[in-house]
């Protein structure tokens, strides 16, 4: 058995940042740190420029083992926790190795959501979610150059794929059940703006509809969907979101909550959860937004990154609420698209009211709960992203957002 003081489940933004922290603020403990991945600490939202070949592998990379070492923080990697017990404080992972703890935090981040043609055409099929897959996509360009594709899903990853491989030269088809792109999130002239991009760009698109079966034909791979549609392309690039890693915390007392599909352990503002010393943060985490008055969870890096600096502290004796307002911006084909606060996942807030400017193709409609600015979509308006923020931070009345 292995004895800690602080256990981490997960090697991402969140754990790797929660370790360092304690280390900041407690020097003699002992601090051991679990990945799924074999892999150090990489970034994940650079793996589309190392994809295009903008940055090389070393920009990626965040961490090396040294790292670790020089920081006294014991990384385990290639673990997976399988079982956790929580009275006797001991993780078992999937090697048989038992690690005992006196403070645990659950950052064990997602995988990708299954998806049933997965195995009918495996070398075709691409995920882009680790590292792994960026390498694996690299791999199979140099192989197939130029090509025809086919990107199922509705996220950012989607968008992260359809970019890849428009700038790769191939010709894209975009498929996904929902009636349009974000049908919840952007009005009509926030996904015209989407649309003409995609347009310029000769990706086609199909709307709902979804794949019925998937066969290999020779090197390609014929696809057809369940409006008749049939398509025969070299690649396959599935975007339709995550499943938490949260197999192991099953029946220990540990709530879980659902937002939509997607499962998070129940934590407050200080991402406690309702056993003691147990704490989660990012994907893993369904928090109380103490903004907002709500629960969440939590969907991007720079979220996850700020968690996993609030558990440290929290764990190391500090007592720091977690308050925020997620800001997660990404580059689309010459095109800016940037989220801030209550919007992904479903939002049930109201519309207060949409700005867009035809000229510079700059638009932002801002959602509000109660009288209050609570989120945000922008496409090509980054100018007005942190005033929204600051405003979402200051719970601004949304009367005096738009007067401003």
């Amino acid at each position: 058995m292995i004895k800690t003081d602080y256990l981490i489940i997960g090697g991402g933004i969140a754990g790797t940042t929660a370790a360092e922290i304690i280390r900041e603020r407690d020097h003699l403990a002992s601090i051991t740190l679990i990945s799924e991945e074999s892999h150090p600490l990489y970034s994940r939202v650079l793996l589309p420029k190392f994809v295009q070949g903008k940055i090389g592998l070393e920009k990626v990379m965040l961490r090396t083992l040294s790292d670790y070492k020089k920081n006294r923080i014991h990384f385990y990697q290639s673990e997976v926790a399988k079982m956790i017990d929580v009275e006797k404080k001991r993780v078992k992972t999937t090697s048989n190795t038992l690690f005992s703890y006196q403070k645990l935090l659950i950052a064990s981040g997602g995988k990708v959501r299954t998806w049933p043609h997965e195995n009918q055409a495996p070398g075709n099929i691409f995920r882009f979610q680790t590292l792994d897959d960026a390498q694996r996509i690299i791999r199979f360009f140099k192989k197939c150059p130029k090509g025809e594709a086919l990107v199922v899903g509705g996220g950012f990853i989607t968008l992260e794929l359809l970019e890849i491989l428009v700038r790769q030269g191939y010709k894209v088809t975009l498929l996904m059940r929902d009636k349009r792109f974000w049908h919840d999130i952007l009005d009509d002239t926030g996904f015209k703006i989407l649309s003409d991009l995609w347009d310029s760009h000769t990706i086609g698109m199909l709307y709902c509809d979804e794949v019925a079966s998937v066969e290999t034909k020779g090197h390609r791979t014929l696809v057809s969907t369940r409006s008749g549609h049939t398509l025969e392309v070299d690649f396959i690039g599935v975007g339709i979101g995550l499943e938490r890693n949260l197999d192991f915390v099953a029946f220990q007392g540990l709530t879980l909550e659902s937002q939509g599909e997607s499962l998070g352990i129940e934590v407050n503002e200080y991402l406690e959860a309702s056993v003691p010393d147990v704490w989660a943060a990012g994907d893993a985490a369904f928090y109380s937004d103490v903004i907002m008055g709500n629960k969440r969870l939590c969907r991007n890096w720079s979220g996850a990154f700020a968690q996993g600096r609030i558990a440290g502290v929290n764990m190391s004796g500090g007592y720091e609420p977690y308050r925020s307002a997620p800001r997660y911006s990404i580059g689309h084909l010459g095109s800016v698209i940037t989220m801030i606060g209550n919007v992904l996942g479903g939002v049930s807030d109201k519309e207060a009211f949409c700005h867009f400017n035809e000229a510079n193709k700059e638009y932002a409609r801002i959602f509000e709960s109660d009288g209050i600015i609570s989120g945000a979509a922008l496409i090509n308006a980054k100018r007005l992203a942190e005033g929204i923020r600051q405003a979402i931070m200051n719970k601004s009345p949304i009367h005096e957002f738009r007067n401003s």
